[in-house]
Formats: structure tokens, sequence, C-alpha cells
């Protein structure tokens, strides 16, 4: 986008997607939250529509719905489905349609331009709105270390990542107000992590550490035989029965608190893979 100077990479971005078997409906299960923001009987453009999956989603809510892509092939494949979709530079069509929107989204795009255009490009976004229109944008999370060490680095077309304070800076530069962002559910990605509740830290320091000296189990099978073969009470074995069971229980656990913990910890590497800051033009 504004970028002629610049070495350009040709790359067709619908071949990417069938090579990498990026299923649609799967897309459209993961942006259905992001429709939901969006009024029904507004007009909304999806600046980067690729092959039209969002305005489906807000055709789906009665909501109006233009796509726009510079990529040819990626536009084929919207209007294939009968979408209202055009090829043109995103920048270029939002200066040329200032206070026509009432909404418009724009997801894994800033990624894929250079940096110092993405100031310039959310101020055109926020400028094609009309009174209380919304702008969404959505983009890889970077706290996702699948993310930050392997999935960014597939599409020989992203740049760089961002981080939510950044935009929502972006966006108040831009005169937007009601700035929120989040993470998507949705998009999981990484490790398959065991969902625990949390841990009772408190809890876990109260557990006894160690089962008194006297009581602890014999390290060896020889040292167990030797124990149960030894002549003694009934009430005796019994009690040695108990100790063992409530010694297995404390260490079970132990180790079932460690597991939580660990899940915990992994699960702070591996956020939802995208986020999105989504903000409101100003009412007249």
């Amino acid at each position: 986008m504004g970028n002629e100077g610049s070495p350009r990479l040709i790359i067709s971005q619908r071949d990417y997607y069938e090579f990498m078997r990026y299923d649609s409906a799967e897309l459209k299960r993961r942006y259905a939250t992001y429709a939901d923001h969006f009024t029904p009987g507004g007009l909304v453009v999806d600046i980067g529509c690729g092959r039209g999956e969002f305005i489906e989603l807000l055709r789906q809510r009665n909501i109006e719905a233009l796509g726009v892509d510079a990529d040819d092939d990626m536009i084929a494949v919207a209007r294939g489905k009968g979408l209202n979709a055009t090829v043109a530079d995103g920048m270029v069509y939002l200066l040329s349609h200032p206070g026509e929107f009432h909404g418009v989204f724009m997801a894994h795009l800033i990624e894929h331009i250079p940096s110092a255009q993405v100031p310039e490009l959310i101020r055109a976004a926020a400028a094609a709105l009309r009174p209380s229109g919304r702008l969404m944008v959505v983009t890889p999370n970077p706290r996702n270390l699948q993310m930050h060490l392997h999935e960014f680095w597939i599409d020989l077309q992203h740049v760089r990542f961002y981080v939510p304070d950044t935009i929502r800076w972006l966006f108040q530069s831009a005169g937007l107000d009601e700035i929120n962002d989040g993470v998507n559910p949705e998009y999981v990605t990484g490790p398959a992590i065991p969902s625990h509740e949390p841990v009772d830290l408190e809890a876990l320091q109260r557990m006894p550490r160690r089962v008194p000296q006297r009581h602890r189990l014999r390290g060896t099978l020889r040292q167990r035989l030797a124990e149960w073969l030894t002549a003694e009470s009934t009430l005796q074995r019994l009690d040695h029965a108990e100790v063992a069971v409530n010694y297995l229980a404390t260490e079970l656990r132990k180790s079932d608190a460690t597991v939580q913990l660990l899940g915990q910890l992994l699960r702070g590497y591996y956020p939802p893979g995208e986020f999105f800051v989504t903000g409101v033009a100003p009412a007249v």
C-alpha cells in the first residue's frame, strides 16, 4: 500500500491458503465473535477481505458488507460466492470513502505492511467511519510462543508483530473512543494442555511435606515384605495400612498440584493466537 518504490513480493495469497489448507469453515467459526460486534442494518467494509468469510458472517446477521483486497485471486473467490468485493489498495479505498461506513474490519492485515504505514492506515479507517461507527483490527498475538516462534513466520508477507497497547494508542491518536482490546478464545494454538482448576497455592503450602519418620514406608520390597511378615496384631497392620494410604494420598495430591502448576505455566506461554482492538468514532 503506497510502497511502489520498494521491491514487492509477488505471491498469490489464494495459492498460499490452498497450500496451507486454510479451511473457510474454521475461519468463519473463529471470526464469528468479531461479527457480533457490528450492528445489523449498517454498512461494513472488510479491508483485506481475502476469500470473503467475514462478509458471509455479516450477511448472515443482516449486515450489509463489502470487501476490499489487493489480491485479484482472492477477490475472484469472493465474487464466486456472490459477495460484493472489489480489487483495490485498502488505504486508497478508505481515503476515497470518508465518513461512509458504519464499520471497518481489518483482520490479519497490519502485520503485512511496513510499520510506518500502519498509523496512516488506522487514521484512514477512522476517517471512513460514520459517527458512532466501529473500527476493529485483528492481528497475531506475540505473547503466544507457538505464534512467535513458528506460525507467524510461515507467511512470507508478514513484516512484524504488534502488541495491544500500540494499537490502542494508534486508535486514540486517530480520535476514536470506547477503545477496548481482547483475545479470541476460538484461536487456540500450541501444545494440548490438560485443563485443571487453578491451584490453591496457600492450601498447597499447608499440605504436609513429609510423613513422620516412624510412619514412613520402607523403600524396598524386601523391607515391605519383612514388615508384613513380622508377627503383629491386626490393629497394628491396619494402622500401618492407614498410614500407607494417607502417605500415598498426600503424594498423589502433591503430584496433581505439580501437574496443575505446570499447566498454568504452559498456558501462560500459549494464550489465544490472535488479539483484537476495537474503537468507536465520536458521536455527533
